[in-house]
């Protein structure tokens, strides 16, 4: 017989919605401060991002949809530092080539 609970799959998507909400809003932090103040990115933009991480380990040490939830913040915390990874260095090498 069954208990009547189902098993719900580890990623789904719940996982995809929380984690485009989360890129959307992450993203959309970085670019305004790396566009008009970047000297404020290690002051706002960081602290988001790893309150943001914690609230995710949080959550995914949960069950159910909650954890999708989570799941979907900690992936979707590694997006501002790949864009700051890839974005820095891109901007050092073309302020540089002119001169």
């Amino acid at each position: 017989m069954s208990s009547g609970f189902t098993e719900l799959p580890r990623y789904s998507r719940t996982t995809f919605a929380a984690f485009a909400i989360n890129v959307l809003l992450l993203e959309f932090t970085t670019w305004v401060l790396l566009t008009t103040a970047p000297y404020f990115v290690p002051v706002i933009a960081l602290p988001v991002i790893i309150l943001d991480a914690l609230i995710a380990w949080a959550l995914s040490r949960r069950e159910g949809r909650t954890a999708q939830i989570g799941r979907g913040l900690a992936i979707a915390c590694l997006t501002p530092l790949l864009t700051l990874l890839i974005f820095i260095p891109g901007w050092i090498i073309t302020r540089n080539i002119g001169h």
